[in-house]
C-alpha cells in the first residue's frame, strides 16, 4: 500500500514540474521585452477601412510583415488613421501603396503593401512615418459595379 502512495506522489511531482516548465516557457514567450523592441510603427490614412480590425495582418508579396496595432478616427477630416506594427528587420520603402483587401474570398481583411522599387533612389519609412499612397476598402458590390460600369 505504501508503494502506491509513493508512486502517486512521484507522478504528481512530475506533473507539477512539467506544468511549471510549460507555464514559464509560455510566459517568457509572450512577455519577453525583446519581442516588444522588435517592432516599429508606420501609419496610413484611409477614407474607408470597411471591416478592418485590430490585429489584422499586413503582407508584402504574400509574406506577413506586421499587424494593425491601432485604428483612430481623425475628428478634423473624418479619415481613419491606421497604425501598423512592422517587424523590425523589415524595411518598407517610402514609395509604397497600402491597400485594404480581403485575404481570400471569404477571408478576413488585411493590408497589402505594394512597394514601388523601380524608382532610382530607395529610401525607407522610419518609426511613426506615414504611407502617402493608400487604396480604400471596396465592398463586393462596389467591385461588381466598377466592373460593369467602367466599360
Amino acid at each position: 500500500m505504501k508503494n502506491y502512495r509513493f508512486l502517486e506522489i512521484i507522478c504528481g511531482l512530475i506533473c507539477i514540474i512539467v506544468a511549471s516548465v510549460f507555464v514559464f516557457y509560455v510566459y517568457n514567450l509572450t512577455n519577453s521585452s525583446s519581442s516588444i523592441k522588435q517592432n516599429y510603427t508606420i501609419k496610413a490614412k484611409f477614407n474607408n477601412i470597411g471591416p478592418l480590425h485590430l490585429g489584422a495582418q499586413i503582407f508584402i508579396s504574400g509574406i506577413k510583415v506586421g499587424t494593425v496595432s491601432a485604428i483612430i478616427l481623425d475628428q478634423t477630416d473624418y479619415t481613419v488613421e491606421v497604425s501598423m506594427s512592422i517587424i523590425n528587420n523589415t524595411k518598407i520603402p517610402s514609395l509604397v501603396t497600402a491597400s485594404i483587401e480581403s485575404d481570400g474570398f471569404f477571408g478576413k481583411n488585411c493590408i497589402r503593401l505594394y512597394p514601388n522599387t523601380e524608382a532610382g533612389n530607395i529610401s525607407y519609412l522610419k518609426d511613426n512615418q506615414y504611407i502617402e499612397n493608400t487604396k480604400d476598402w471596396e465592398s463586393i458590390e462596389d467591385k461588381i459595379g466598377n466592373f460593369f460600369f467602367s466599360k
